[in-house]
């Protein structure tokens, strides 16, 4: 129905468009609605990569292992540079208090 729909929706488009949309769209439905049918589905179709395409499989899980640790690598790497120059602001605002009251707020390291 999904993929019906989408043929309807693009029918003035390009016709690349309208022959790649309608298909991405009945699989996202597909992935979405039936997640236990779609990862039964995945390990077949991973069982038959192994069988006959081996070298082709085991570049797809590299690649996707590497993806996936990039994407945590960064996120880790954001955070920690979130967190020195949220720091380094609060340092600053509290050394120009200190320097305008003359009062001392922050112990300083030596």
């Amino acid at each position: 129905m999904s993929a019906l729909k989408m043929s309807v929706f693009i029918h003035s488009h390009a016709l690349h468009t309208r022959i790649s949309l309608p298909p991405a769209a009945l699989f996202s439905v597909f992935l979405y609605f039936l997640p236990g049918t779609a990862s039964r589905v995945d390990a077949h179709v991973e069982e038959l990569e192994d069988h006959y395409v081996p070298h082709l499989g085991e570049i797809r899980r590299t690649s996707i292992a590497r993806s996936e640790m990039t994407s945590w690598e960064c996120a880790k790497g954001g955070t920690a540079a979130g967190r020195e120059s949220v720091d380094k602001g609060v340092k600053s605002v509290m050394e120009s208090i200190e320097q305008g009251m003359e009062v001392k707020l922050i112990r300083h390291k030596k």
